[in-house]
């Protein structure tokens, strides 16, 4: 082991007696009248083993050991020496960004590597190739080892106003065949396979989100059906969800973890706690937007940006993701989350509860059935 102060965490900053480590996060301030621990830290530059520090530092043993302690228990020291997880030469130069990014949660037992290993391993489910396009972009961007897309139309030239992964020259070519071409060439390492596929039911992507780690869910239509039939299949197949969607000047995104409340338990809790919802509920079932769509490109790129920004904490586990099956609200108008609200698995679910069956949804009628015989949330 050679132990590191990690760059991300400079500069020190010395203030009278005191210095300063760290920064955005939190900062933490040592005093240090005589110098002697910025000293120490300096020492810590990736090339001395811990018997060099020893030999070297004028510091017994023990006092080198719980100066590491103390310094790696807030995070500011990795181990130079940490395994690169096989990670090639190439790689360690494509993605040296989010290395120097998993450096601010490295420490001397977990290196930084071990996040990019982690994405490398990993397999994602891109439903719906409009706006999560640049999801997928996003994807093969941070180095997700295959990517999975699944589409059926054809590039319009209406699309262009935010689903940059397209040009002019897509127009009237399948979505998924130009986010295929697109995705290698952003990179040519990672994986890529499409289905030229429209959705219509559960059984159509069964086999594809079979073995993901992750199902990126951005079919808008038939309004909320389509978000049933992928949640049906992902509770068969116990993947988590990350989906989201635009409204004119709302953001709203959610991560749906089977185990802890599907998107059928969220529909059934919504209905309980909100006296109009169940008008909205059938006004919005199997709509579509092609005529209502106001998303525009920034409100796109913000979107795909927290989603992608979710998938890489449910991947890596670098830091802890946002609380299981719970929507958050953006407004674009103000530039801040409005709400967030969380749900819990219900037993009565007719999906993910005890007598649930995830082959086909329900009926919209017998959702709000079930909604309405039971009492408790």
């Amino acid at each position: 082991m050679r132990p590191k102060f990690k760059n991300v965490m400079n500069p020190i900053v010395r203030s009278g007696d005191n210095i300063r480590l760290g920064f955005e996060r939190e900062v933490f301030e040592i005093e240090d009248k005589d110098g002697v621990i910025l000293q120490f830290i300096m020492m810590l530059n990736g090339e001395n083993t811990l018997e060099d520090l020893i030999s070297k530092c004028g510091l017994t043993t023990r006092e080198i050991m719980d100066g590491l302690e103390a310094l790696d228990s807030i995070g500011v020291i990795e181990d130079f020496d940490a395994n690169v997880e096989g990670l090639t030469l190439s790689e360690l130069d494509r993605y040296r960004a989010n290395l120097t990014f998993f450096s601010n949660f490295s420490d001397l037992k977990q290196g930084k590597y071990s996040y990019q290993s982690r994405l490398k391993h990993s397999k994602v489910v891109v439903l719906g190739l409009g706006g999560a396009s640049l999801t997928a972009a996003s994807l093969v961007g941070l180095g997700v080892g295959q990517v999975i897309g699944v589409d059926y139309d054809t590039v319009e030239l209406s699309n262009l106003n935010r689903q940059f992964l397209y040009t002019e020259d897509s127009v009237g070519s399948f979505k998924s065949h130009e986010t295929e071409k697109r995705l290698k060439q952003i990179n040519k390492d990672i994986i890529v396979n499409v289905h030229n596929l429209k959705v219509t039911s559960p059984d159509d992507i069964l086999d594809i989100i079979s073995g993901s780690d992750l199902v990126i869910n951005g079919i808008d239509s038939p309004g909320i059906v389509a978000s049933r039939w992928v949640n049906a299949a992902c509770v068969y197949h116990k993947v988590p969800i990350v989906q989201g969607g635009i409204s004119n000047t709302k953001i709203i995104w959610e991560t749906i973890l089977p185990d802890c409340g599907c998107y059928d338990c969220f529909l059934i809790r919504s209905l309980r706690v909100d006296k109009h919802f169940e008008h909205q509920l059938r006004a919005l079932y199997e709509t579509r937007y092609e005529d209502t769509n106001s998303a525009v490109a920034p409100h796109v790129a913000l979107l795909s940006g927290f989603l992608s920004a979710e998938v890489l904490k449910l991947l890596t586990n670098y830091t802890q993701s946002m609380l299981p099956s719970t929507t958050h609200v953006y407004d674009t108008a103000i530039m801040d989350i409005l709400k967030s609200e969380s749900w819990s698995k219900l037993d009565e679910c007719p999906t993910c509860g005890i007598d649930g069956n995830c082959n086909e949804p329900i009926s919209l009628e017998r959702l709000i059935d079930i909604a309405n015989n039971e009492v408790h949330i």
